[in-house]
């Protein structure tokens, strides 16, 4: 082979080498694009329609309206200023980078909320589903809560009772620590029923502050008035930590399906002095599936 043939060859070899290497940081750069996140519902049971999905990119209007880039109708009354407005926070999980800001002022009376937002499918309250599934991502923002001593209550779903009701039978609650002055940086969690039915249902699984969760629960009417065969399954952040199979949902004469909810997040309910400080929650994402 003579010398210039085989300078031609390696200047061949070391051309394509050169091909080669360069192409090698496209592929990895294109293997490590990130996917934007969507909303996630782990435990959705097969066969549930969906029926609201709130992004919160929007306040409500103070009627049922159709909800802003999602499904069904949602409201909001606003009990105090500044009580809900929407917010940027890219860290959150669901559906960034818009949040629903909850303003628990300084000064806040026992038992009230900064804002009531209620929210269904498209024809209102007036749709009753016997089973549901619910998801909320939200975080307590800061490094601890202020809870009032007997508890803050986050989340009603309405059933049995007649649509002229309050609309909170049964809810999700976070129990106080005996203070409203103590702050605290994690909290144990309970369903609780009210009126037709009372009745306390601790998790015995405590909530961390400061950081993104998620609730689901799965929900199942009971089979009749009076008969203790209703569901709840609820998990956090994937977690199993609640799952009842005798929960009494109606009762004679409030025979109704599930047919509302409302976050509401009230502070407290059973007296004491107002709020000492302020506070922030941040909701992410809500939504609700069922089967009627």
């Amino acid at each position: 082979m003579s010398i210039s043939r085989g300078l031609g060859l390696l200047a061949a070899v070391l051309a394509m080498c050169s091909c080669n290497r360069d192409a090698t940081p496209t592929e990895t750069k294109a293997q490590m694009s990130v996917t934007p996140l969507t909303p996630s519902f782990p435990h959705l049971p097969l066969g549930y329609t969906k029926f609201l999905e709130i992004p919160a990119n929007a306040v409500p209007p103070t009627a049922r309206a159709p909800v802003s880039g999602g499904t069904g109708t949602a409201g909001a009354t606003l009990n105090v200023t500044r009580g809900l407005t929407v917010t940027t926070d890219a860290t959150a999980p669901a559906s960034p980078s818009n949040v629903f800001k909850l303003f628990f002022p300084a000064g806040l009376a026992v038992g009230t909320s900064p804002a009531n937002l209620y929210a269904w499918d498209a024809a209102g309250s007036g749709t009753e589903y016997s089973k549901i599934y619910l998801s909320i991502t939200f975080k307590f923002v800061g490094p601890d809560w202020q809870m009032q001593a007997t508890g803050d209550k986050f989340g009603f779903i309405a059933y049995g009772q007649p649509t002229t009701s309050a609309h909170n039978q049964g809810f999700f609650s976070i129990p106080g620590n005996g203070s409203s002055t103590t702050p605290g940086t994690s909290f144990q969690l309970q369903f609780n029923q009210q009126n037709n039915v009372t009745r306390v249902i601790p998790t015995g699984h405590f909530m961390s502050i400061g950081g993104w969760h998620q609730w689901e629960a799965v929900m199942e009417i009971n089979s009749a008035p009076n008969v203790a065969d209703g569901k709840i399954t609820w998990w956090q952040d994937g977690t199993l930590i609640l799952q009842k199979t005798d929960i009494v949902y109606r009762t004679t004469g409030n025979t109704l399906k599930f047919y509302d909810y409302k976050l509401d997040p009230t502070w407290g309910g059973n007296g004491g002095p107002p709020r000492p400080r302020a506070d922030s929650v941040y909701v992410d994402h809500i939504a609700a599936f069922g089967k009627k």
